[in-house]
């Protein structure tokens, strides 16, 4: 789907895995995620280390924008290994709202890198690094 972000006006795109009408003006959007663990715990760190709380927002903002429904989100976690548990989660609002805040503030930034040509890199000077303290350890042997 495609929409303008109504605070910048720049324009979004998302592929969503499924969308379910529930038929009194409400859409859920559901999104399969394969993961190690979907104890609600777990995938709360899986959330928060991949940016699935971006997601959320990222998901329905946009089709709340295009359809301008009431718009409800469920990832659907399911284990990689046997026995293949699943659990469905929501995220809290709070979780979503920081979430949100990330994105635009994303979205800030690529409104100015398209406006000004200049990218956020590395930088352009040699980098001087040491091994990390456990690689630091003398060889025994």
């Amino acid at each position: 789907m495609f929409w303008q972000d109504p605070r910048t006006e720049t324009w979004l795109r998302s592929r969503l895995d499924w969308t379910y009408d529930a038929g009194n003006g409400q859409l859920i959007i559901v999104d399969y995620k394969s993961t190690e663990s979907a104890d609600p715990d777990k995938f709360a760190k899986s959330c928060a280390d991949y940016g699935y709380h971006q997601q959320h927002a990222f998901y329905v903002d946009g089709l709340t924008a295009v359809t301008g429904a009431d718009v409800t989100f469920w990832f659907i976690a399911q284990e990689k290994s046997a026995p293949y548990l699943v659990n469905v989660i929501e995220l809290i609002p709070d979780a979503v709202r920081i979430g949100r805040n990330r994105n635009n503030r994303a979205i800030d930034i690529y409104r100015e890198c398209t406006a000004s040509g200049e990218w956020p890199g590395y930088g352009t000077d040699v980098v001087e690094i040491a091994l990390p303290a456990w690689a630091s350890r003398e060889d025994t042997w």
